[in-house]
């Protein structure tokens, strides 16, 4: 063999290198663009609920809101520290028992009365359940400050 056909060879190995890399990065490139487009697609599939505090002119407002792309159906509020209204000096008010509230579209929001006593604790941990397109029972742990 001579000189120009090693640098052949040699050519048509590096170019066969060359040609398995290429494979294996469009490879890993196309993993990851279907990772994210599942990822995109469960986000909208996603609600997530949120709440803050603020006083108005009658009453103390829990306005909890939902940040999701979906609807969440089925709203539950749960706080054992609130509940015991004799240790937190928080009186919640629902209106016709509007919790579990039944379903929040993206962006949508409703309101939670209470009345603080005097000496109520200013900062609560609440949970918020709630079920979307994506799962049921979604659960989410909101610090609350009065």
């Amino acid at each position: 063999m001579d000189t120009s056909n090693w640098i052949a060879f040699g050519s048509l190995i590096i170019a066969g290198i060359a040609l398995l890399r290429a494979w294996k990065i469009d490879r890993e490139l196309k993993f990851f663009e279907l990772k994210w487009y599942r990822e995109k697609e469960d986000e909208k599939k996603k609600a997530l609920i949120e709440a803050k505090v603020y006083k108005n002119e009658d009453w103390w407002v829990i306005n909890v809101y939902n940040r999701g792309l979906a609807t969440a159906h089925n709203i539950r509020f749960i706080s054992p520290e609130i509940a015991d209204e004799s240790k937190s000096g928080i009186i919640i008010c629902l209106d016709n028992k509007q919790i579990p509230y039944p379903f929040l579209h993206n962006g949508g929001s409703f309101d939670i009365k209470a009345v603080l006593a005097e000496g109520h604790k200013p900062i609560v941990i609440a949970k918020f359940i709630w079920d979307d397109d994506f799962g049921n029972n979604n659960e989410r742990e909101l610090v609350l400050n009065f």
